[in-house]
């Protein structure tokens, strides 16, 4: 039996007749105040120092068993930014959510950029250094991002308190995955990063692991990530059988949240395969073909990499 466990970012609780309970992604609760915002491209309209935004918004599925991992990611991100003159504009778009770290890959779900220079596979990418184990990274992302996204959230609760507390307090705001050969096996840790409010009033964060194989239950274990409550109606559920831990099952299960909240999850999917000798990209998705610059906005100082 296939053990599932769900990873829900910026998390409202909500309960549905006929279904498991289940965490749904902040992006739902607030489904209506992004299409009342007006449709202007954050393109056309230059950006002022007073501005505060981040992206978001991912679906993504990683299947764990003894002989290979296969994760599947989506490739739609949503930014909204508050302006200094009190609105709101908010757009979409396709962007690579996974990197290459050496001989592993990591995977973004959640705060995946920010106006003032953040990008999360970025930080990732500049962090890993040449011979590190999967432990190793998780360890100085744990210890690295907290403060960079306690830096973000601080801003956006300044601008709109409101939207802080109903979207961020108290919920995971972020989950960096990383896949790759561990000791001739394939492997994943997972960290996720929680906010919460400090006794002094600012955003603390709080990083929390975990891996398969590692504290998993169950070497055939389905994680989910981003939004996911599709998987729940999914034919005998997020995952069955070893022989369904493959590609097909992987997109199929992030395929469930396109139909369901096409708003926020959507594009060419990408996919990384994980055996024991080694990490590939099985499709490549947008990965690729999205400018460079588009991930060079930010490289962590000599501190962050130490």
């Amino acid at each position: 039996m296939r053990h599932f466990v769900p990873y829900s970012y910026l998390t409202h609780n909500l309960r549905f007749a006929g279904a498991p309970p289940r965490r749904w992604p902040w992006c739902v609760a607030i489904m209506a105040a992004l299409c009342a915002i007006a449709a202007s491209p954050l393109t056309e309209r230059k950006r002022t120092s007073g501005d505060v935004g981040y992206s978001h918004g991912t679906s993504g599925a990683i299947i764990t068993s003894p002989k290979t991992i296969v994760a599947a990611i989506d490739s739609k991100e949503v930014s909204r930014v508050f302006r200094g003159d009190g609105t709101s504009v908010s757009r979409d778009e396709f962007q690579c959510k996974a990197t290459p770290l050496g001989p592993f890959y990591a995977l973004v779900a959640g705060i995946s950029r920010s106006t003032d220079g953040f990008d999360a596979l970025r930080f990732a990418a500049n962090l890993y250094r040449a011979g590190d184990t999967l432990d190793e990274v998780a360890t100085r992302l744990a210890s690295r991002l907290p403060e960079r996204l306690a830096t973000i959230l601080n801003a956006v609760r300044s601008v709109n308190g409101a939207e802080f507390d109903r979207s961020f307090r108290d919920q995971d705001v972020l989950q960096m995955s990383l896949l790759g050969p561990d000791r001739a096996r394939p492997r994943a840790v997972i960290v996720v990063f929680r906010a919460s409010l400090s006794a002094s009033g600012g955003v603390g964060i709080e990083a929390r692991q975990s891996s398969c194989p590692g504290d998993c239950r169950n070497p055939e274990t389905t994680y989910m990530l981003g939004i996911h409550d599709g998987a729940w109606s999914y034919p005998n559920g997020p995952g069955a059988t070893t022989e369904d831990a493959g590609t097909p099952r992987a997109v199929q299960l992030i395929q469930v949240q396109y139909a369901r909240h096409p708003e926020f999850v959507g594009g060419p999917p990408t996919v990384i395969r994980v055996t024991g000798a080694g990490a590939t990209l099985d499709q490549a998705g947008v990965c690729g073909t999205v400018p460079a610059q588009s991930r060079s906005a930010e490289s962590p100082s000599n501190a962050d990499r130490r």
